[in-house]
Formats: structure tokens, sequence, C-alpha cells
């Protein structure tokens, strides 16, 4: 492939009284790679690199000592994203192929909370499409909390996806919605010792994030870790 520039630019107004405002902009290019090329029945040696430019606009703010607000409008176009599509002269029956240009859009909230043992993040994020971005959802909302007391942590999660983009043979398809929680702890019993636990997928939901591939129900894991100085 011939040789390529990307840029990278940014800018942040900075206030006590009226918080900090940003902008963003660039450029970004990926090669296929050797599996997309060659590899397994939906290589394909004609792909073309993926070309991007994306902007951005961003604007974060605290209120008092222990909240601060963030939000950021985005925008990304680009051309050649790769997909595995519907083969038009199979053999295969689907194809590494390019999809040509596409636009994206959206914007993102966040608010923090932050006090000397207790912590939570909330997010929320939107992205519009004109062309689905495969396993990347609509909208998406988590929550993550951490308190600390002591030598004991604990972090609980939540992640709700809506109007996740997959595809099915090449056929694009809309994946089911979904609720997930994720809780871990961590004890640190000496100063080189750790103790940790965590359950991911609380309450054992049947949700997929790539179309045919389940994700696993409840799991339990521990573990210790021993730091030598």
């Amino acid at each position: 492939y011939d040789n390529h520039f990307v840029y990278q630019s940014g800018l942040v107004v900075a206030s006590d009284s009226y918080g900090s405002f940003k902008l963003s902009a660039g450029s970004a290019y990926r090669n296929p790679t050797i599996s997309e090329l060659v590899l397994l029945p939906p290589g394909n040696e004609a792909l073309l690199p993926e070309e991007s430019h994306y902007y951005e606009i961003g604007y974060f703010k605290k209120l008092g000592q222990s909240v601060s607000i963030e939000t950021a409008l985005f925008y990304r176009e680009g051309e050649n994203l790769i997909e595995t599509l519907s083969n038009p002269s199979p053999p295969p029956m689907v194809l590494n192929q390019n999809s040509g240009k596409y636009f994206h859009n959206g914007y993102e909230l966040t608010m923090r909370y932050a006090a000397r043992k207790h912590k939570v993040n909330l997010s929320y994020t939107h992205l519009n499409q004109d062309d689905y971005n495969l396993s990347v959802p609509e909208d998406k909302f988590v929550i993550n909390s951490r308190y600390q007391h002591k030598k004991l942590n604990l972090n609980g999660e939540m992640v709700a996806a809506f109007k996740t983009a997959s595809d099915s043979a090449g056929v694009r398809v809309v994946l089911d919605d979904y609720v997930v929680f994720n809780v871990n702890s961590r004890l640190t019993v000496q100063d080189n010792v750790d103790f940790t636990f965590r359950i991911d997928n609380l309450f054992d939901i049947d949700y997929q994030v790539v179309h045919g591939y389940p994700m696993p129900g409840i799991t339990f894991r521990a573990g210790a870790a021993y730091r030598i100085y």
C-alpha cells in the first residue's frame, strides 16, 4: 500500500468559572490484516485500506468538590470499512469486503461523583449510524461504583446496551437488548498480598455482543497476588 499521512489536533480553553471547552480533529488509516486478506474462506486480496476523519467538541465542568460533568458531540466519516458480507459471486458464501463511505455521529454524557471512600461514574453514549458499525450499540448506559474501606475495595458495574448491530452469514441483524451486572472485590491483607474475587454476569443473563456467539453465563473468579519488591 502507498504511504499515508494522518494527523491529530486539539484545543482546550479552560476557565475556573465556566469550565473547559475542548475541540479535536484527526484522521485514521488502517491496512487490511493478513487474516482479512488471505486466511480462511472470507479472505479477500482485493481489500482496500480503511480511512476516516473525526471531529469532536467537548465540555467539562466541576460542580463543587465531589461532582463533575462532561459531554461531547462527535462526528466521523470514512470509507472502505472492512466487513464480512454476502459474496455476490460465491463460493465462498461470505467475503470480506469494503463497504464504501459511511457517516457516524452522536454524543456522550458523563457524570462523576468522588468522595473519600466512594466513587460513582455514570455515562451514556448515543450513536447515529447511516450504516451499521458491527458490534456497536446505538445506545449504551454504564454505571460504575467503587467503595473503599481500609484495605477492602468493592466495585460494581452495570452495562445496558440497546440496538447492537451484528451480522449473520453476511446479513445484517440487530441483537437483543441486554442489561448485565458485574461485581468484584480486592482485599489487601498485607502491603504485598492481595486476594481478589469477581462475579461476571451476576444474574446469568443470556446475551450476545456478536451474533452467534453467546456470552458466558454467571462466572466466578478468585485469585491471589504476591508482589516481590
